[in-house]
């Protein structure tokens, strides 16, 4: 069976061809991570509950992956009354600093995961930048000036955040992995830009039957 971010490519796939234009493509990843439509039964997919080593028993927490303004957003709405597991980082000292204290200043504990995503799931980050296209506007809109960087710069200077990431393999690098099944390297390049810039949230729902993934936005800590 496929994990939820597998699905969640081949509906992009089934619902554009290459002749999609950047614009049409970006509207659809829009629609799909802001409304219940991609809601896939945990009986279909690969994607299981995450267990975290710092408690003992396995705990139904809300997964992210994207920038650590989002996930200011996102953590905002989970750390009341919710246990906050650990997390992967990438970024600059600053940027690790703007996120310790985040957690100081709501009373949590950072923790780091001793997970292998620096050794893995960095290395299909970073490589992104192979489907950058500097002279296109939709590509742009990601990228702070001066462009000519590509987006390492932000993931450097605006942090890469995945939490909780209690096993071994993370679930951003069966996205990367399997990120082919989209049509262009432009898709591909707006498909995850998309999900890094504005924040991406794997729920369970309230009757522990559906994933559905969303962004930061559209999330809310209600079950």
């Amino acid at each position: 069976m496929d994990s939820i971010f597998v699905k969640f490519l081949k509906y992009l796939r089934n619902n554009s061809t290459e002749n999609t234009s950047d614009a049409d493509f970006t509207t659809l990843v829009n629609q799909t991570l802001n409304s219940d439509t991609f809601s896939v039964p945990r009986s279909e997919t690969s994607t299981y509950r995450r267990g975290c080593p710092y408690n003992k028993a396995l705990v139904l927490v809300p997964y992210y992956f994207g920038s650590l303004y989002r996930f200011g957003m996102f953590f905002n709405k989970i750390k009341s009354g919710k246990g906050v597991c650990c997390l992967d980082f990438y970024g600059c000292e600053e940027a690790k600093q703007e996120l310790e204290n985040m957690f100081s200043q709501a009373g949590k504990t950072l923790n780091f995961c001793c997970s292998n995503f620096m050794e893995h799931s960095l290395t299909y980050i970073l490589s992104v930048d192979r489907f950058y296209d500097k002279q296109n506007p939709q590509h742009t809109v990601y990228i702070d000036p001066p462009y000519d960087y590509g987006p390492y710069y932000g993931f450097l200077t605006k942090g890469i955040v995945e939490y909780p990431n209690g096993s071994y393999d993370t679930m951003i690098k069966d996205f990367l992995e399997n990120i082919d099944l989209l049509h262009t390297d432009s898709h591909r390049f707006i498909a995850f830009m998309y999900m890094w810039k504005r924040g991406v949230v794997m729920r369970i729902n309230e009757d522990d039957t559906n994933l559905i993934l969303m962004t930061t936005d559209y999330f809310n800590d209600n079950f």
